[in-house]
């Protein structure tokens, strides 16, 4: 019996079904590695929330301090990227290695060495897509900062604008931001990009939704919060819509 095979037409239709399938496929793959990326990202800051309270236990309630240690003999830095991570590879990151920086102990379960890598303070979509190539985990040790230029300053009691923050001193701790990823941290200080000290800086957003940032809380929980990009051309003192920034009225 003679067998005949596909015709020219017929091949070219499967072809296009097949190429259907994957253009309808590519998006939501895509959208899941995302998802799954902002998921690791969220437990990050979940390890990062509950290492400081375990910080805050240990000292007394004090949150830890802006400044931190250099290896080369030089004071201390003030540096909202000084809580956790590793050596970093540009500037003054260069000298401040993973085993001065404040919370890697709380994190790791044990003081790593002045090279250890720290994982849990690398976001997975810090690619360096959106700083210039190279990933601000491995320009200054760190995707997440503390946000020492607003709420976690007692300026009441540091002329040199390095004070911390006692826990108890706190109206609401469950609402005032601790920490959070590249990007949401000018909101987080209480001043939008291009004013004042951020003048020339840029808005970056790492995961699926423009508006949401893993953050974590001074009592000690993490969220996915939402912080409109309206918000980032508004009054210094911002709010999201379903959190307070601080516990200023």
């Amino acid at each position: 019996m003679c067998r005949r095979g596909f015709t020219l037409i017929e091949l070219l239709v499967v072809i296009s079904i097949i190429a259907l399938l994957i253009a309808l496929l590519l998006p939501a793959l895509s959208a899941a590695r995302q998802n799954t990326r902002q998921v690791q990202c969220l437990a990050n800051q979940r390890q990062i929330a509950a290492a400081l309270v375990t910080y805050t236990v240990d000292h007394e309630g004090w949150l830890p301090p802006k400044q931190v240690p250099r290896d080369n003999g030089e004071v201390d830095f003030p540096t909202v990227f000084g809580w956790l991570g590793k050596r970093g590879s540009m500037g003054v990151y260069v000298n401040i290695p993973a085993n001065v920086r404040h919370l890697n102990r709380y994190i790791l379960g044990v003081t790593p060495g002045p090279e250890s890598e720290v994982l849990p303070a690398l976001c997975p979509n810090d690619d360096g897509g959106q700083t210039g190539g190279v990933s601000l985990y491995e320009r200054v040790g760190t995707s997440y900062s503390s946000s020492h230029n607003g709420g976690l300053l007692d300026l009441s009691e540091a002329g040199d604008n390095l004070g911390s923050r006692n826990i108890d001193a706190l109206a609401k701790p469950a609402e005032l931001v601790a920490g959070i990823e590249h990007g949401g941290h000018f909101a987080a200080w209480g001043a939008p990009p291009g004013t004042g000290v951020f003048v020339g800086a840029t808005q970056t957003w790492w995961h699926m939704e423009r508006d949401q940032f893993t953050t974590c809380f001074a009592d000690g929980h993490a969220a996915l919060i939402t912080i409109p990009e309206a918000m980032f051309n508004g009054d210094t003192h911002l709010r999201g819509d379903n959190y307070l920034f601080d516990e200023r009225e």
